[in-house]
Order: C-alpha cells, then structure tokens, then sequence
C-alpha cells in the first residue's frame, strides 16, 4: 500500500492548582492547546510554544511525550501528539486566543462532565488514548486561504528491550497507531507488555516508537 500522510497536531498539557488550561473551539468542545506541525520546526516544542503565546499568551517549557493517537474531524485524519508541559512565567491577567476561541481553565473533576474528545482526557488522564471523532463545524479559524496543509507520513516502530526491531510498517487512514499495532500484529499483539516510547522527527516522515518487554 502506498504511504498515507496526515495533518500532525501538537498539544499541551497544562495543569496547575488543581486546573487544566483548555480551550473551547469552533466546534463547541474543549481541547487542549497546540497547533499542526510544520516542516520549518525544528522541535516539537518550538511549535508547542507559539501555539501556547498566540492562543493564551502563556510562555511553557516541556516535561515529558504521551501516547500519540488519531483524531478524526470529519474524514480528516490528525495525529494529536501531547505533551505534558509547565509554565515558564507568571500566567497574564488576562487569557486571549487570537484564533477566536475561549481559553480558560477547567477543574480537574469536571473533566466528566465537560464536551471533550475522549483521546484528550486519555492523554490528560495518561491512559492508553482512543481514536476520537467530530464533526467539521464552518470553517477552522486558522484556514489560510492558497495555503496547503503539511503532512507527514507515520512510522510505526517496535523494538524489545536489546533494541531489536519487531515491527516496522507505515500506518494508513482510520487508524490510531495501537488499532493498527493490534490490526498488524494479530495475536502477537498484547498491550500490556507494549509501551509508548517516543516521537522522532524526520523531514516529512515521524517515527513514533514502540517498546515490547517481552
């Protein structure tokens, strides 16, 4: 099968006293904050970061990757890669998205409660992230008209613990990386002995990896 690419999404987890920052979308759901991946970063997280000064003006640094995991809006097909992520500065007196959302902060136990994708609260709640979907509500706020969507192609890799690699194939549309894992490797596919490694980068392909304990 010819290589699939995708949109790639990068969000942060922030959470302090108690709150989630989120924001509230175009589509009426909260999320978490980030935008889509260009080929010009260099890092995640210099993505992270303008995303997180232009939709609330708050300056972040990085803790640690989660589990990547598909999001369907429509029949678009984004990988959502989160970070977990803390604040760099004291938060401004006020919190303004230039993108035309409402950026607040949510309390923990409202999580239940609150109209979000369900790949965001596994992310949040650092549970195996399911593949989530919505509708395409108007036009995204951030479509820049002649401007064409970067994608990349997503490697999936696994490797037991001497490194050796297990499995490596490209993964296709409708799929979040642990359905295709689960849809490829059949009966060898066992989650509780598959754990989430990291994301690498490279040109127009991310590798996300994979390690097997056993």
């Amino acid at each position: 099968m010819e290589k699939q690419s995708f949109p790639v999404s990068i969000k942060g987890i922030l959470y302090e006293n108690g709150n989630y920052l989120l924001r509230k979308n175009e589509r009426n759901e909260y999320e978490l904050l980030g935008g889509k991946l260009e080929f010009s970063d260099e890092t995640f997280e210099q993505r992270l970061h303008e995303e997180f000064l232009e939709e609330s003006g708050v300056e972040i640094q990085f803790e640690a990757i989660r589990e990547p995991w598909l999001y369907m809006i429509s029949e678009e097909n984004i990988i959502i890669i989160p970070f977990i992520c803390s604040s760099m500065k004291k938060y401004p007196k006020k919190l303004y998205d230039n993108d035309g959302g409402t950026v607040g902060w949510i309390k923990r136990d409202e999580l239940d409660t609150i109209h979000m994708p369900y790949g965001y609260k596994d992310s949040i709640r650092d549970v195996i992230p399911r593949k989530s979907f919505s509708h395409r509500k108007g036009e995204y706020f951030k479509s820049i008209p002649h401007c064409t969507e970067q994608k990349y192609h997503i490697n999936i890799v696994v490797k037991n613990l001497k490194g050796e690699t297990l499995f490596d194939d490209y993964l296709y549309y409708f799929n979040s990386p642990r359905e295709f894992l689960k849809k490829k490797l059949k009966n060898r596919y066992v989650e509780e002995n598959l754990f989430f490694s990291t994301v690498d980068k490279k040109d127009d392909v991310l590798v996300i990896n994979y390690v097997c304990v056993v």
